[in-house]
Order: structure tokens, then C-alpha cells, then sequence
């Protein structure tokens, strides 16, 4: 598994505060994608041909043209589905029709793929999946919305579910081919998977303690007036998606050669999970009148 690219989204906005007259912002807020980061990764059992194809293409464009990382970094902020804009600005430099060559096969799998355009070969690279990590962030907030009225307080408990399993993660490690060499026992196991997953992914959270966990917040209203107040805490999820290359307007010409006439990509998800991690919430109010119904 080998970083190639890496894209930075934004911090999570500020959380929604209230409408005019006390009106509730929405329970959930839309999710805000903070980076994203392209690995390499061995075929699996399940790689498709496509996969195959569209990691040999950008590894030979990435060498004849090392600006095509501005191209890769909109594709790794294209939505899920096919983004034919993002797709053309990577593949724009492929001259058409394109030969991907086969070779060097091992367990019913190639290891080498060829590139040739239609004055000749392109280069050459080895059988790799180009998987995308996405992480993002929004905002929920606590439902039903409290009124205080002036000089009181009300102690409120949370509970959450905090983490991710061990068999999540171990299907998020799956999802991006990481060999893994786990203990036998649960804490040996834990500690492989948080290991790897944080020195991969870049990110500090404990992947492998999914707990129920309860916290008490007391809310005083110190005003001499009503007061609406919300609770929000911060969900977090992780994707991944692998990138192919559409087999539209293709065809094979041989058991090792797929010729493709048009080139378009996807990114097809493998695997996601939403989690929030161990916080003090974020509290939002305003005053409203005596008589403000929830």
C-alpha cells in the first residue's frame, strides 16, 4: 500500500444556530469532506479489469506528465458516481484509441500491464488498484431542543456509541489491501490494526474500541430570560472507493488486450463507516419569549 496523492478539503463550519423566533436548524448537518488521499494498492480477488486499467493509465501518464497531479487531485474530489469532467481532465492526454496489454500472469492474474496508443507504446506499469480515502466531518445535534427559563439548570446526559469494532476496521484495512499481522488475543489484535490504520490513513483516532460511553452536561440559563439550547456533537466517517475505468466502447482483441475507444472513470465504494469519538459537546442558545413553543 503506497500514498500517492493527497487533497485538502476544508475545516467543519461552524455549528447551525438558531432561526429567527427560535426556529430549529436542522438535526444533522450536510457532510464536509476535510481531505482525501489516493493509495495504491495490490489487486485483490474482486479487482475488475477496469480497476486494473484505470491505475496502469495514470501511471503511465504520471510519468510522461508529472502536472497531471493537478488533474488526479480534481478527480479525488469528484463525487462517487461518474464525473465525466474530472474523468476527461485526467484521460485528456490519452491518445485514442488506447491498448492495455496483459502480461506476466501469475495465479490467474496479470502482474504487468502495457499501455500503447496508436503510434506505439506508451509505458508500462504494475497490476495495482487505485483506491480513494475520504474523510469527513458534519454536525448533530441533541433532539428535543431545551428551554431554560431564567436562573435554572437542567444536567442532561449523552449517550453515544464512540469508535469503530474490530471487525469494521478490519474490513476498512480489507478494503485497502493492508496485510496485517494480528495477535492471537483481542488486545494484540486491537493494537495491529490501530497501528497500521493510523500510520496509513494519517489519522490519530482509535480505530478498534467501539464503546457505549454516557456523559452528564449541566446547562444553566444565568439570564434573566428564556433561552432555547441545543446540544451538537461531531460525526466523523471514513470511505473507500476504488477508481475504474469504464468498459464502454471497448473491446477485447485477445485473452490480454482490451482496446478502448473512449476513456472514462468511476469511483465504485468499497467500504464506509460513520462514528463519532469521546467529546464535550458544542452548545448553541438564544433567547426567546416566555411563551415560545418547541
Amino acid at each position: 500500500m503506497e500514498a500517492r496523492n493527497l487533497a485538502i478539503g476544508s475545516e467543519l463550519s461552524k455549528a447551525p444556530e438558531f432561526g429567527p423566533g427560535g426556529a430549529p436548524p436542522p438535526i444533522v448537518t450536510n457532510w464536509q469532506a476535510k481531505r482525501w488521499e489516493l493509495f495504491e494498492v495490490e489487486p485483490s480477488e474482486t479487482s475488475g479489469l477496469g480497476d486494473l486499467v484505470a491505475s496502469a493509465l495514470i501511471a503511465v501518464l504520471s510519468e510522461r506528465d508529472p502536472g497531471i497531479d493537478t488533474a488526479i487531485e480534481g478527480l479525488l474530489r469528484a463525487g462517487d458516481l461518474l464525473d465525466r469532467e474530472s474523468s476527461a481532465a485526467v484521460f485528456t492526454a490519452v491518445p485514442l484509441p488506447v491498448t492495455a496489454e496483459l502480461s506476466h500472469w501469475r495465479d490467474g492474474r496479470p502482474t504487468r500491464i502495457g499501455i500503447q496508443g496508436p503510434d506505439g507504446v506508451l509505458g508500462e506499469a504494475n497490476a495495482s488498484v487505485l483506491k480513494r480515502v475520504t474523510h469527513s466531518q458534519r454536525w448533530r445535534r441533541n433532539d428535543p431542543i431545551m428551554q431554560l427559563a431564567p436562573g435554572s439548570s437542567l444536567a442532561v446526559t449523552l449517550s453515544d456509541t464512540t469508535g469503530l469494532s474490530i471487525e469494521q476496521s478490519k474490513m476498512l484495512a480489507t478494503s485497502l489491501g493492508m496485510s496485517l499481522a494480528l495477535g492471537s488475543d483481542k488486545v494484540g489484535v486491537k493494537g495491529g490494526l490501530n497501528s497500521s490504520l493510523q500510520q496509513q490513513l494519517g489519522v490519530k483516532v482509535d480505530f478498534t474500541t467501539q464503546k457505549q460511553e454516557a456523559n452528564t452536561v449541566t446547562i444553566t440559563n444565568s439570564s434573566d430570560q428564556s433561552r432555547l439550547y441545543d446540544l451538537w456533537h461531531v460525526d466523523y466517517r471514513i470511505s473507500v472507493d476504488s477508481l475504474s475505468a469504464s468498459l464502454s466502447e471497448s473491446h477485447i482483441t485477445g485473452q490480454t488486450t482490451v482496446v478502448y475507444d473512449t476513456i472514462e472513470s468511476f469511483w465504485s465504494t468499497d467500504w464506509v463507516a460513520e462514528f463519532t469519538v469521546t467529546s464535550d459537546p458544542h452548545i448553541t442558545s438564544i433567547t426567546v419569549d416566555l411563551n415560545a413553543q418547541l
